[in-house]
């Protein structure tokens, strides 16, 4: 697989593989002058309510820094949105050029690669099945949470974020909430069936129509790859247009 489609696939599963995750704790910690609690379900709750992955938008100026081993490529893009969650998403070489075009929905992974003429697609319901997850979460990659359940028991905010601990024997995840913006700061998912593990770093927060996001993201994957993210701009439109289709005369690829 090019090196630009499996970074791209090696994104998407990974991202995923946080959910299916349904008890939470605290993690403890000595209170500091100026700490306070919170209740978890109310926490969330507000986390929820700032979720970018809700609504409609368009990332029309998108920077990202790809490495592997040690070898790092730069690409410009944007990236659609919609409120069913379908993401599609254009990568471009410094020159402008589309090299991978990707769209994700409910029914299939697709993903042009257009430098090597090849056209890959998959169920995603298939390729998720594997590690229990679900499309919907990646809002991870906007800094949102989805799909926690938490209960009434209260978390520590110490100097300004909260933290929480998800463990349901195959996967976990440990988060980083910051208490002020109700976003993430970090996030580590690991699956220990497969041995896969993702850090991602939020930060550089930014507002529009009262939604705030992360405009610096990086997300390491296995200690393999990394992608650094730059959201240079990001409007809120109704119904954005997502068109995809699979090249001609490409060689096909299943993804499974």
């Amino acid at each position: 697989m090019p090196f630009k489609q499996g970074v791209a696939l090696a994104t998407v599963i990974l991202l995923l593989a946080a959910t299916g995750c349904s008890n939470s704790r605290r993690i403890f910690s000595d209170e500091k002058a100026g700490d306070y609690s919170i209740r978890a379900d109310r926490l969330i709750g507000e986390v929820y309510r700032q979720n970018l992955s809700e609504r409609d938008f368009e990332i029309t100026k998108l920077r990202m820094k790809i490495g592997e081993n040690g070898n790092s490529h730069s690409f410009s893009g944007f990236l659609k949105h919609n409120n069913k969650g379908d993401i599609l998403v254009s990568v471009r070489t410094i020159a402008g050029i589309e090299a991978v075009r990707i769209l994700i929905n409910r029914d299939s992974i697709r993903i042009n690669d257009r430098l090597n003429r090849k056209y890959s697609h998959g169920s995603t319901q298939e390729i998720l099945a594997r590690l229990g997850a679900d499309w919907k979460d990646l809002g991870l990659l906007f800094g949102d949470i989805t799909n926690m359940k938490t209960g009434k028991d209260n978390l520590l905010c110490q100097e300004g974020y909260a933290e929480m601990k998800i463990d349901n024997g195959e996967r976990g995840s440990m988060y980083r909430i910051d208490c002020e913006k109700k976003k993430l700061s970090w996030i580590n998912i690991y699956n220990r069936r497969n041995n896969l593990n993702m850090f991602g770093q939020y930060g550089e927060y930014q507002s529009v129509e009262n939604m705030i996001y992360p405009s610096s993201i990086k997300i390491i994957l296995s200690d393999k790859y990394y992608i650094d993210l730059e959201i240079e701009r990001l409007e809120i439109v109704k119904d954005p247009e997502i068109r995809f289709s699979a090249g001609k005369g490409y060689e096909t690829i299943i993804i499974r």
